[in-house]
Order: structure tokens, then sequence, then C-alpha cells
């Protein structure tokens, strides 16, 4: 696999438990913004750990920080501006989202997806997505391949390597 380019001006978005999958690069990027959602308080992890960075914490239910969505903060820093590159991690339908404004303002994304990976060097085809790999291609991927992957936000593939929409493979 691959992994995330280090930028300058970055804001990182992670939802969920896709923090642990940003959580080296944050280490690694100084000055970085973070943004991190999750559907309450008792689904963050990491909070003490990134108490001392710029951190946007939002909740879906506004039990703990910003009620709202990852992207409704995202938004409002990427009207400001500065971000020159979002990297991105976490439920599917929330990275869509985070390629979408990044479209919208002209900003670099960087996507960590997820797939269920079976053999890990591209043989099962379990992790595709359209014509990519992402054991082998990915799982990092940029804002043009992202693009042009009409199945990225709309279809995963079950451990059988049936393909499914998102809503049915997180069932």
């Amino acid at each position: 696999g691959n992994s995330f380019s280090i930028k300058k001006n970055a804001c990182i978005v992670a939802g969920g438990i896709g923090i642990s999958s940003v959580s080296t690069l944050i280490d690694k990027l100084k000055g970085s913004t973070i943004i991190y959602g999750a559907r309450s308080k008792n689904h963050l992890v990491f909070l003490k750990r990134y108490k001392n960075k710029k951190l946007n914490v939002t909740t879906d239910d506004g039990s703990y920080g910003i009620k709202g969505f990852t992207t409704n903060v995202l938004e409002k820093l990427l009207k400001e501006g500065k971000i020159k590159i979002v990297y991105t991690c976490g439920p599917e339908i929330m990275m869509k989202k985070v390629l979408e404004l990044c479209n919208k303002y002209k900003v670099e994304c960087e996507a960590s997806l997820e797939r269920y990976m079976s053999c890990a060097f591209g043989i099962c085809g379990k992790c595709m997505i359209n014509d990519k790999i992402v054991c082998i291609d990915g799982p990092i991927f940029n804002s043009k391949q992202l693009s042009n992957m009409s199945e990225f936000g709309k279809f995963a593939r079950l451990k059988t390597g049936k393909k499914v929409t998102i809503k049915e493979y997180h069932s």
C-alpha cells in the first residue's frame, strides 16, 4: 500500500475510529488543524492525546464539542482559504462529503479507504473500488483518483466479494 503525503497548512478530518488511522500523521504534522467527530461522547477516543493541538470536536448528538458533523466545521475552515490539503479517514459517507467540499473550494484531499482485504496482494478482488485494488493501489487515494471513482461513497464489497450499497455494507 501507500501512505499520506506530508504537506503544510493541513487539516485532518477523522470520523469515529478513523482517528486511529491518522494518529501518526497528526503526530508528524506540525500546526495542523484536526476535526474529529463521532456519534456521541462515548464514541470519542484519543481526546487527551490531542489536547494541545488545534482540535475541533463534533458529536452528532451534541454530547461533546460542537453539535453537528465534521463537514460543517470543515466548510467554515475551507472558506477562510488557509487550508491547502485535507486528509481524511472515517465513514465513507463522511469522506465523500469531505471530497465534495475540497473540490468545491479547490483544496487537495487525500482519503484512506476502508475495504475488506482478504489476500492483501491483489488477487482476491474483495477490496476493489472501480478499477483500483485498495490493498495494492491504496489505501490512500487523492482528489483526482477519488473523483473518478463512481463507486466511492456508494458501494463496497462484503467478505464474499459481493458488491453492495454502502448502507447494506454497514448493516
